[in-house]
């Protein structure tokens, strides 16, 4: 393979889902058996895309960079939108696209008889390409889009409100701590952020804010501890295909952002009380939801 078209695919994984997403809903209740059929077509292009990256990037160790538009860096300075790959994102991303595949499949059987397909297929799509394009974007404020069409995805396809309300609050929190960080190193860029802050001896008040505020949020997309009390009811009131992506896949999302927060972003990999707290809240989450599902 060509290294342009390696360069190209996770592009063509994320726009393939969104640009269906939009053609399937302007037929609105029209050729329903069609989009099923375009969904599974989609679903599947995009998780062939994601496996034809295993080689370049777990076997040869490389970390795929695609600026967007060609907007390259202007004297170490990034501008445009950035897509950066390493061996965390594709792991990620073999599990999204992998999930999204199998359950378009699933619900052509499960799904055939409710109402309502048209809208279903369209917000199907939009979820799979958000979740993708979350874990492969290299650009913070990207992140926080994409998370919030997750979000709006996810909430219309279990139509649950006590979800829709969590959402907005960890959104928020996202939001403001994307705001302050963008205050103290004046770019968006993960790679130029977590140069910045690597070049400080210590954090400011501010970062400190930055970082809690960000933690809080995706701790509650990833249901940790004391956020877990309500995605139980949101996966019941959901699909079985849509409910497999929350809990097997969306919530991963969560962690996948907490894990750049430390280690990428913040450079925290070596900071022992972060690491200690990360470890508790994580065995802490691991303890209770267990013994919540033995109940």
């Amino acid at each position: 393979m060509s290294t342009k078209f390696i360069y190209n695919l996770p592009i063509i994984s994320i726009m393939i889902p969104f640009i269906l997403a939009f053609v399937l809903g302007l037929f609105k209740e029209k050729y329903i058996q069609a989009k099923r059929v375009l969904t599974i077509i989609a679903t599947s292009i995009s998780f062939i895309c994601v496996l034809l990256l295993i080689n370049p990037i777990f076997i040869e160790n490389k970390v795929i960079v695609t600026w967007m538009g060609n907007w390259l860096p202007i004297k170490g300075n990034a501008y445009g939108i950035c897509i950066e790959i390493d061996a965390l994102g594709l792991f990620l991303g073999l599990i999204i696209t992998g999930a999204s595949f199998l359950s378009s499949i699933y619900s052509l059987k499960y799904m055939s008889k409710d109402n309502g397909l048209e809208k279903y297929y369209v917000l199907f799509l939009l979820l799979t390409s958000s979740m993708i394009g979350f874990v492969f974007t290299g650009d913070l404020f990207n992140m926080y889009v994409m998370l919030e069409i997750m979000t709006f995805a996810a909430i219309s396809l279990t139509a649950f409100r006590n979800y829709k309300d969590k959402a907005v609050e960890a959104a928020f929190l996202i939001l403001l701590g994307t705001c302050l960080i963008y205050s103290e190193t004046k770019t968006l860029n993960l790679a130029e952020i977590s140069l910045k802050l690597n070049l400080e001896q210590e954090m400011s008040p501010v970062l400190i804010v930055a970082f809690s505020l960000m933690m809080v949020g995706y701790a509650v997309k990833s249901f940790m501890v004391p956020c877990h009390t309500w995605p139980t009811e949101a996966h019941m009131a959901a699909p079985s295909s849509i409910s497999m992506i929350l809990s097997g896949v969306m919530s991963k999302t969560g962690v996948y952002a907490i894990i750049r927060l430390v280690f990428m972003i913040f450079g925290l990999a070596t900071n022992k009380p972060v690491g200690y707290l990360i470890l508790i809240w994580g065995l802490i989450t691991m303890v209770i939801g267990v013994s919540m599902a033995l109940l």
